[in-house]
């Protein structure tokens, strides 16, 4: 496989003929971007014109600023409006048919495995992919993150859709539920560990009602689904997990971590997943996982995850429909940004240009998810203000 790590050189030169990058005396400037030269906020000329630090509202909801950024992607569909025109003769076609069926699956088999111990795990092989789909979205990844942005800004473009709804009838079927809108991406190497590398339940406070009643196993009414895009190996970073049949508090109300590995002997029970290019792991809200830690000279771990959800548990961030509108699109990433902030914290200026994308978005999105990240918002900039008290609610929230 080609390296992904390789710097930003001539597929970026050429589209910039063509787009028009608007560079705003009010763009927001992480720190990393400050010259150590004279002058308050002075911009580093070494950045590439592309940099997130460079863009305002205006070019981040611009569909010719994304296909910029990364031309082999694409940023044309959105069922909202009359999307029938071709794509770019430079471009192949992806499989976007929702009901696209992977095969040679045993799905009772995969949901038998989720109640029993809380997880599943699918080979590519089995799962059909479009052809290229799995390489260009690790790509994309290593090229955002190269321009300044979050591993999840992929989720600006057709191919992360698409790889979602190739997937979605199938886990629905395994599950029962529908997908809620939650996603979130991953890059991690040696220099960058993932801020979830500690062992977590996905919904830390969830209770029994979190639960189908017990004619239906007790299946659970939110799961994540997880797909590697490069290799996820102990060395480079792979999931690891307690399985549900020897994990005590599964069941029980709040975080329940305590119970987990309680003696030496129970850390035989740790199940290490890793995966190859396309593989998914589809695993409860309750069951508790990790990344490790990247070793020096990996190639960066490339995930991507989408959460399915009953509506009586949490409700959906927005009306699902297979390609939803670039400008939702973006707005869900700088939401996502905001909501796992304490995981993968931001500094100030990201976090102000994050909130002001997404109350651009505010009215796409449900009202409780749209409050929800409004308050997220707000307790950051008080948190960033007074980080004694924060410090005491966090440890309240936690």
């Amino acid at each position: 496989m080609v390296p992904l790590v390789a710097p930003l050189i001539t597929p970026l030169v050429a589209p910039l003929v063509a787009v028009t990058v608007v560079v705003s005396a009010v763009s927001a400037v992480s720190a990393a971007t400050l010259s150590k030269g004279k002058g308050k906020n002075k911009i580093s000329e070494s950045l590439h014109p592309l940099h997130r630090s460079l863009q305002n509202i205006t070019t981040m909801l611009d569909p010719n600023y994304w296909e910029a950024c990364c031309p082999f992607l694409n940023v044309k569909r959105d069922d909202t409006v009359d999307s029938t025109s071709p794509l770019p003769s430079n471009q192949p076609a992806l499989s976007s048919n929702p009901n696209t069926s992977p095969c040679n699956i045993n799905e009772a088999n995969k949901t038998a495995e989720l109640h029993s111990r809380g997880f599943f795990h699918i080979p590519s092989t089995s799962l059909n992919f479009p052809q290229h789909l799995i390489h260009n979205l690790a790509k994309g990844v290593v090229q955002l993150r190269n321009l300044g942005h979050a591993a999840s800004a992929i989720s600006s473009y057709d191919e992360h859709w698409t790889l979602q709804n190739h997937l979605t009838p199938l886990i629905t079927r395994i599950t029962n539920l529908p997908p809620s809108g939650d996603c979130y991406s991953f890059y991690v190497d040696a220099a960058c560990p993932s801020g979830f590398v500690g062992a977590h339940r996905d919904k830390p406070m969830a209770t029994i009602d979190s639960f189908r009643d017990p004619p239906n196993n007790n299946a659970p009414k939110y799961v994540t689904v997880w797909v590697a895009v490069t290799p996820a190996t102990p060395s480079s970073s792979c999931l690891y997990f307690v399985p549900k049949n020897h994990d005590e508090g599964y069941y029980s109300s709040g975080d329940a971590l305590d119970v987990v590995l309680p003696d030496p002997l129970s850390w035989q029970n740790i199940f290490a997943a890793p995966c190859s290019p396309g593989d998914l792991l589809c695993f409860s809200h309750r069951v508790v996982h990790w990344a490790s830690r990247a070793k020096d000279g990996a190639e960066p771990r490339v995930a991507l995850s989408f959460a399915m959800s009953d509506p009586e548990f949490e409700t959906a961030n927005f009306v699902q429909t297979p390609y939803p509108p670039l400008k939702l699109r973006v707005g869900l990433t700088a939401a996502q940004a905001i909501m796992y902030n304490s995981q993968v914290p931001m500094h100030k200026h990201e976090l102000a240009l994050n909130n002001r994308i997404f109350m651009a978005s505010k009215g796409l999105f449900h009202s409780d998810y749209a409050q929800r990240i409004s308050q997220e918002s707000q307790y950051l900039k008080y948190k960033a203000k007074n980080a004694g008290v924060a410090k005491k609610i966090d440890m309240n929230r936690n």
